[in-house]
């Protein structure tokens, strides 16, 4: 009776505190003495964060703002408090001649312990280290232990410096900030002027003994961005539980997804950023060559430096340095428990994936698993690094499942003998094609220019191909790099664990026939049945050769065999129809010991077959 009433008593609080909130207007021909009606406004936002309280709402009208957003009071998880740009205007908070201090942190800055706070809508601009500004420069930050706040929507931009001494980002998220979420909106011409500068679009840095934890960095686009030695997007030190999903990042002269550890971030022993997710963003037109910091190819599109216990899914990357890379730059530092699965890698330019140290005083790469990528045509600039290349103490990866094309320098897979003490990777079940000329395959410095050879100076992949995936298009249209009905790396995969609990690069289930196809994508809406291109003879029929079906699918209703010479143009040779089974001239069915099979005996020397069921 007492929990009843208690529960009840809780219930009534929440609901009187909604049914209290009010809602304000802020406008530039509005006067703080005012009271703060959409026919009265006030004048400044200072004065509407002071005023609001729990389940307020304040409406900011369009026009310039030349102050910081510094909301200094909390919601509840019942009732946030909410700064919107009222609709239809463009609400401008601008930097200029704003001077940033220990009270003034960023243009919108929380701190403290301010909690449950949406601001939403805001264009946030003009931030720099002039006019005798004594911090980073920054757009919106996070500090001390605020949390459960949202960022929705906001256009941040121009933030920058000309002095090293000074880090400008576009969102900073530091202290004990948790529950952090930046959805939607953009960052972009953030700057850094000096060689040896530092400078990122939006930074997460966990330098406490408590992590910063659980931010999510949603649909944000991040472009044309000079960062000297720093990430686009990063999440170093004491860092927990993140996520990065669904952003595009383009056009900038560093790193595009970073998750760093052992750089003295964090305290010793929490300095790792850690169980994380970074999917379905899209990477781009990122590399150093023209930043004064390297002026050369060094940029990955998503790179883990140290970090731990991530997973990498469903990304596409592309026109990059490197596509991704795995490796730990500090001496004493692993990058280990990292899933890298259903990406799409495609034209970077020193190849497609890399692991490991690039020399002896690098950290390791350990125990990470590379499924299911598709890396199509990578090392454009003919560096012979390839698709895969494994480097100083890479060390117990699995790669399985991926498919390995080779553009015009036709290096598959290198492992060079100088990094021939990395041990126990293993390959198997990837498939590997190139046609632009003799494939190359090194492993712990011996060259192999042949699929045996490769499998017998390897010992690898038992269970892995060498033959044209048959793909659908190119990587620049939609699906240009799914499969084609046709192709033998139709479920033909490795089965892993929870294959069936994933999608694919394009959001379908990971499994959709009779097991995993090999690649970044499925084939939807269509179960194979069979797939064969070394045709059996029958002990009945010499002339003809025998396809099984399995029992328990071989009587469905409208399952159709197909035949094709190619892989792209299919005929139907046999049918179940309602009325039973339809056949082609010189076919037939017969009863083997192993089930329905169909006995092909027309005049045709090779061929591939599929069965397919709901066409």
């Amino acid at each position: 009776m007492h929990a009843k009433t208690f529960v009840l008593l809780g219930a009534l609080i929440s609901f009187s505190a909604i049914s209290n909130a009010e809602t304000y207007y802020v406008s530039v021909r509005g006067s703080d003495g005012d009271s703060g009606t959409e026919s009265q406004p006030w004048r400044s936002l200072a004065k509407a964060a002071g005023a609001v309280r729990a389940g307020d709402v304040v409406f900011v009208g369009g026009g310039v703002y030349k102050e910081v957003l510094k909301p200094s009071r909390s919601g509840t998880a019942e009732a946030w408090i909410e700064f919107v740009a009222k609709p239809g205007e463009i609400a401008i908070i601008d930097g200029t001649g704003v001077k940033l201090d220990s009270s003034n942190k960023g243009l919108v800055f929380f701190s403290g312990s301010v909690a449950y706070v949406r601001v939403r809508g805001f264009e946030v601009r003009n931030c720099n280290n002039q006019g005798g500004t004594s911090r980073d420069p920054i757009g919106v930050g996070f500090f001390d232990d605020t949390h459960h706040i949202e960022v929705v929507d906001c256009r941040i931009h121009s933030i920058s410096t000309d002095t090293e001494d000074f880090t400008p980002k576009g969102i900073s998220i530091e202290g004990r900030a948790h529950d952090i979420t930046i959805r939607g909106g953009s960052v972009s011409r953030i700057s850094t002027t000096e060689s040896e500068g530092n400078a990122h679009a939006i930074a997460v840095y966990g330098e406490k003994s408590t992590p910063v934890d659980n931010v999510t960095i949603a649909g944000v686009e991040m472009f044309d961005l000079t960062l000297g030695t720093s990430e686009s997007l990063v999440f170093n030190g004491n860092v927990t539980n993140f996520a990065a999903l669904g952003n595009t990042i383009h056009h900038s002269n560093n790193i595009g997804i970073d998750v760093i550890g052992f750089e003295g971030v964090g305290p010793s022993g929490l300095d790792q950023a850690r169980n994380g997710v970074i999917a379905d963003n899209v990477v781009y037109n990122i590399s150093t060559l023209k930043n004064k910091a390297y002026e050369e190819f060094s940029a990955a599109g998503i790179y883990v430096d140290g970090g731990r216990d991530c997973v990498i899914e469903r990304n596409r990357v592309f026109n990059c340095d490197i596509g991704v890379e795995l490796a730990s730059e500090n001496s004493n530092g692993v990058t280990s428990g990292i899933t890298v699965r259903d990406n799409l890698v495609w034209r970077n330019s020193i190849g497609g994936i890399l692991l490991g140290g690039y020399d002896r005083r690098r950290g390791a790469t350990d125990d990470c698993v590379i499924a299911n990528n598709t890396f199509f045509e990578n090392d454009t600039e003919e560096f012979q690094i390839g698709e895969v290349n494994i480097r100083y103490r890479t060390n117990n990866n699995v790669f399985v499942n991926n498919i390995f094309n080779a553009g015009a320098q036709g290096y598959l897979l290198t492992f060079p003998k100088e990094f021939a003490d990395s041990t126990g990777n293993t390959f198997n079940g990837n498939g590997y094609f190139t046609s632009s000329r003799t494939p190359g395959w090194q492993w712990q410095g011996q060259w192999s220019s042949s699929w045996a050879a490769f499998k017998r100076d390897s010992r690898q992949e038992d269970a892995g191909f060498f033959v044209d995936p048959q793909f659908a298009g190119t990587p620049d249209e939609e699906g240009g790099l799914a499969l084609l009905p046709g192709s033998l790396l139709i479920d033909a995969g490795l089965a892993q664990a929870n294959d069936t609990a994933r999608l694919d690069v394009a959001g379908n289930p990971r499994v959709t026939g009779s097991g995993i196809d090999i690649g970044a994508f499925e084939l939807p809406g269509e179960v194979l049945l069979v797939k064969v291109n070394t045709l059996e003879l029958t002990n009945s029929d010499t002339s003809g050769r025998a396809i099984s079906l399995l029992p328990a699918i071989a009587d469905l209703a409208g399952l159709r065999l197909e035949y094709s010479t190619n892989g792209v143009d299919w005929i139907s040779i046999a049918e179940n129809t309602d009325v039973g089974w339809t056949l082609s001239n010189d076919v037939r069915i017969e009863m083997l010991a192993g089930g329905t099979s169909i006995v092909d005996s027309r005049p045709v020397t090779a061929g591939l077959y599929r069965a397919v069921t709901g066409q």
